[in-house]
Parts: C-alpha cells; structure tokens; sequence
C-alpha cells in the first residue's frame, strides 16, 4: 500500500534528527579535542618556559594550533604567570552551510 503522507514526513523528520545528532556527535569530539590540545600545550609551555602563554595568540602560533572560528569560540583567560590559564571551548550554534 502507498504511504500516507504523514508517515514520509515521520521518516523524513527522522533522518534529519539522526544527521543532526551525528553532526553533533563530531562536532562535540572536534570541541573536546580543541580543549585538550590548548590545556596540553599550555602545560608543555609552563614545563618548557616556566611560565604560561599571556594570551590565546601566543598558545596559538607558538604550538601551530589552528581551529574554524566559524565552529568554536575559545576563551583563554590568564591567571598569572605560574597558574594554568582557564581555556573553554564553546561552539557556535551554527557554522558555514547551515545551523546545528
């Protein structure tokens, strides 16, 4: 029997929420990654300096660290020379080619 309307529309519905979620999924993994690779390297730049980096530019060109800033926003806020620095990651709510 043909299907209803409704029931291409449950379907199609469907199939958007599960890219959706995946999306999601890499999205959230490419954020996790991020945080990880700013915290690390700016715990290998207090072992090898003896200091933290004063800014996000610095931790950036110093440890060739690059991200899509139409996906996530970093905020790197200093906490003084010998204190790790508070580094989040937050994503955007939408990137090129579309919303999340």
């Amino acid at each position: 029997p043909p299907r209803s309307i409704a029931s291409l529309r449950m379907e199609r519905a469907n199939l958007l929420f599960l890219r959706n979620a995946r999306e999601w999924e890499t999205i959230s993994r490419e954020q996790s990654s991020l945080q990880q690779a700013l915290e690390q390297s700016a715990i290998q730049a207090y072992a090898l300096t003896g200091h933290y980096p004063l800014s996000l530019e610095e931790l950036l060109h110093d440890y060739n660290i690059s991200y899509d800033t139409d996906k996530f926003v970093v905020e790197y806020v200093p906490s003084g020379s010998n204190l790790l620095p508070s580094i989040s990651v937050l994503v955007l709510s939408s990137g090129k080619g579309g919303s999340l």
